[in-house]
């Protein structure tokens, strides 16, 4: 699947794709009175070819066909996102998603999300503000006002010890490089936090890193995180005594990634095998291959930061070493 750009001869294919979609997907939980009134089949071509065109607007092709598209202004309001009614369930949503909330870095994404398209939006860690009824050509329809906080990739609160902490994206990348095991922190309604150890991969996203975990299909962590996609984490390694000559001279060097952000579910088959493959990369330092029927088996998470912090305390030679 490619993402490229909006261009001005994809016009027509975005409307047929937008008739179809609701037609055939949003009639799913729509009346044919409310598909009617949102496609009509006569839309206004200049309207959307203006908001198209002032946007950062995106479409994903499958060889030369366009299956999907999504458009998002410069407030961060994502205004449409649609998929193909034969390409669901494949990942497209998901990939036009990442590009276009990328573009919002530093804002609150906001969506109005249609009855369908709102577990997908609360998956990627949205939340529900209010459901409100909005009115076509006289016919009622339900949706609902959604929001993603902005994320930050610089922001990391004050610490004790601050010149411990390291502040070269490349080498916190590299220590993330470095660990296997990352634990993850989930909400427990009206108790303590649950705390769970897991092999992970990743990824950068521009200067920030975008972790991918795996799990069985149903376990006390899932049932969470349907609760809750906040979380923290944290990973360290490196680990060795700095030995003194009386107790309270010795120490302890590590390298350790501390953060906080918001899990989504994966969904569609490619998309979950990709994210395996990088787990499989992180944990074995080989690429191995996932087909996208192995990846059904199990539940694949991706970890979305929105603030994190790396600290270092590494003998001097690492350091010196580390600097060149």
């Amino acid at each position: 699947m490619e993402i490229r750009a909006y261009e001005r001869g994809d016009l027509d294919a975005l409307l047929r794709l937008f008739y179809d979609t609701v037609h055939a997907v949003n009639l799913g939980d729509y009346t044919q009175a409310q598909v009617d009134a949102w496609a009509d089949g006569c839309p206004d071509r200049a309207a959307w070819e203006r908001s198209l065109s002032e946007h950062v607007s995106l479409v994903a092709l499958a060889g030369e066909k366009i299956v999907g598209f999504g458009d998002i202004d410069a407030s961060g309001y994502l205004d449409r996102l649609y998929v193909h009614k034969d390409f669901q369930q494949r990942g497209v949503a998901t990939a036009l998603c990442d590009r276009l909330e990328a573009h919002a870095r530093g804002k609150t994404v906001t969506a109005h999300a249609s009855i369908t398209a709102l577990p997908f939006f609360l998956r990627r860690g949205y939340r529900l503000v209010q459901p409100q009824t909005v009115f076509r050509k006289g016919v009622a329809l339900n949706n609902f006002l959604v929001e993603k906080p902005s994320f930050t990739s610089t922001g990391s609160p004050a610490m004790r010890r601050a010149e411990r902490m390291e502040a070269r994206r490349e080498e916190v990348f590299a220590v993330i490089a470095r660990c296997k095991v990352l634990r993850l922190a989930l909400n427990v309604p009206g108790g303590a936090p649950y705390i769970v150890p897991m092999n992970f991969g990743w990824e950068r996203a521009g200067d920030t890193p975008v972790f991918y975990l795996h799990c069985a299909r149903e376990g006390r962590k899932l049932d969470l995180l349907r609760l809750d996609t906040r979380v923290g984490f944290e990973m360290d390694g490196a680990h060795a005594l700095k030995h003194g000559d009386v107790p309270c001279a010795y120490s302890y060097f590590y390298e350790s990634v501390v953060g906080t952000g918001r899990v989504e579910f994966i969904d569609g088959a490619e998309e979950k095998a990709r994210a395996l493959e990088r787990i499989m990369a992180q944990q074995t330092g080989e690429a191995l291959p996932v087909s996208p029927a192995q990846a059904q088996g199990v539940t694949v998470l991706r970890l979305r930061t929105e603030e994190f912090h790396c600290k270092k305390n590494a003998p001097a030679r690492a350091q010196k070493e580390a600097t060149r």
